[in-house]
């Protein structure tokens, strides 16, 4: 068995889903390892993790992240299809600042 390693980081879009964690590649099992949500806005935000499988979307965590770099981690989800993946969005605009977040995995395959 190979395994690999990746990571991804960027920045919410308000109530806008953005893709934290693609798909993984044909016969790959990509288990999320860690995933970090900062939050330096002046108030707090409503976030939800959501598991995209093709068109559908469940919402698998849901927190408030509280204001001034608040941080949370989730951990353990695990992608094992070419149209699973990860998306992160926001119960609505925020004040200042999206939330900056980074994700790491492991690639099984």
């Amino acid at each position: 068995m190979a395994v690999d390693f990746g990571a991804n980081d960027g920045t919410t879009n308000g109530a806008t889903p953005v893709e934290m964690v693609p798909a993984p590649g044909a016969g790959v099992k990509r288990v999320i390892k860690r995933l970090t949500i900062h939050n330096n806005d002046t108030v707090a935000a409503d976030v939800m993790i959501q598991y995209k499988h093709a068109t559908d979307a469940r919402i698998v965590d849901r927190d408030t992240a509280l204001a001034a770099n608040a941080s949370r981690q989730v951990r353990d989800f695990v992608l094992d299809d070419t149209d699973k993946s990860i998306e992160i969005v926001l119960g609505g605009a925020v004040t200042t600042n999206e939330l900056d977040w980074t994700v790491y995995w492991a690639d099984f395959s």
